[in-house]
This record gives C-alpha cells, structure tokens and sequence, in this order.
C-alpha cells in the first residue's frame, strides 16, 4: 500500500549567532523556540557555547520537549542521548540511545540528517516548521536544533526541541488516530509486515527530530 503521508514544508534555514534586538529575532514560528534561541545567542558570544555552560536549570522551561543529540564521525551518525518525556509520548516509544539513521522513513532520515549536518558544518543552530498531511488531517512541528561543543571548538552535541504546531497534539494517538497499520509503517521506514504498535494504546511510534 503507498503511503499517504506527504509533507508540504517551510525550508529549514540557519540561524545567526545572535539577535541584535528583539525586533531583529529570525523566523521562528513558535515563542518557545525563540526564547530557547535567544538563551542560546546569549551563551554563544558569537562562537559556539561549551556544553558545560548549560544546565537542566536553565532549560527547565522546555525540558519535556528537548532532547539530546550526540554527533558521531567517521562515519556521522546522530544518536538521541536522551529524550524529554513530552517528546517521548509524542512519539509513542522510547527514542533514547536510538540512532536517527535507524529510523523513519527515507525521506525523513534524509532531511534530519542533511539539517545535522549544517548545523555542525557551520556550528549555526536550525530552524524548521514541517507540516505533513495524515490521510484526513495534518500534523505539523516546530523544530529547533542548537550546537554545542566538548572542547569549544567543533560540534559534537546538540539541542533539538520540538513542538506540535496545534497545542491540542500531546501524543502519539492524536496525530496517528487516522493512520493504518501500513501508513505509520512507511513512516518509520519499516515493511508493512513488521511489528508496529497499535494506535491508541500508548505505544505508539513517533515523529522525528
């Protein structure tokens, strides 16, 4: 069965390393995410922020919705570190110590692993709204993903926070409930034989980051 999930996107863009004003702050669609940009422009200096620098004090306003991304070389991979207990139920299971190339479909891992990338190339954060059509309704996201450094000089950690672009979206069963078996299968990537969890029960799978 061909999948009818189809993303319909804003580009994901890079951001400056800092906000001169608050009139002057870059495109991002969710106050959240700005204000977590903000905090991350005041740590960065116009460099890249030591990961010691921040702590689960300062991010105590978007902790359920964070996760911790480690970058791996040679070859690059990302893995989720850890993962916020909102993020966890809008997935539907548990991503922490999974690798994003893993899971979700093609197009999917492609896209997160290509924003990755930038982010670590230029050691800029990223921003993107997505927004995709599930069969008779549509889920969007907001994602922002900030670099960090062990050594103050490459990327090798980094942010990602996201949030639904319709606050009434908190779990799985509210962007899957008019998904089949087969459509949530294509968007993790899996065939539709392999074992996926039943909607609504709360465990179901996730989107991405």
């Amino acid at each position: 069965m061909p999948s009818k999930i189809l993303p319909f996107t804003r580009p994901g863009q890079l951001l400056p390393l800092t906000v001169a004003v608050a009139g002057s702050a870059p495109d991002i669609g969710h106050p959240a995410l700005l204000r977590l940009y903000r905090l991350w422009c005041g740590l960065a200096a116009g460099g890249l922020p030591q990961r010691s620098e921040i702590t689960p004090e300062a991010l105590r306003p978007w902790l359920g919705h964070l996760a911790i991304a480690e970058i791996e070389r040679n070859p690059f991979r990302i893995r989720y570190r850890l993962v916020g207990t909102s993020l966890t139920e809008l997935a539907g299971h548990e991503l922490t110590g999974r690798y994003v190339d893993e899971l979700y479909s093609r197009h999917v891992r492609r896209e997160v692993i290509e924003a990755y990338r930038g982010v670590v190339r230029e050691r800029r954060p990223h921003y993107r709204h997505a927004r995709f059509w599930l069969v008779v309704k549509t889920f969007g996201y907001h994602r922002l993903i900030l670099p960090f450094s062990s050594d103050g000089k490459e990327a090798d950690f980094c942010l990602l926070a996201l949030y639904p672009d319709r606050p009434e979206i908190t779990r799985a069963a509210d962007w899957q409930g008019h998904l089949g078996r087969d459509e949530i299968a294509a968007w993790f990537g899996q065939r539709p034989d392999e074992k996926v969890d039943e909607v609504g029960e709360g465990r179901e799978s996730a989107p991405r980051g």
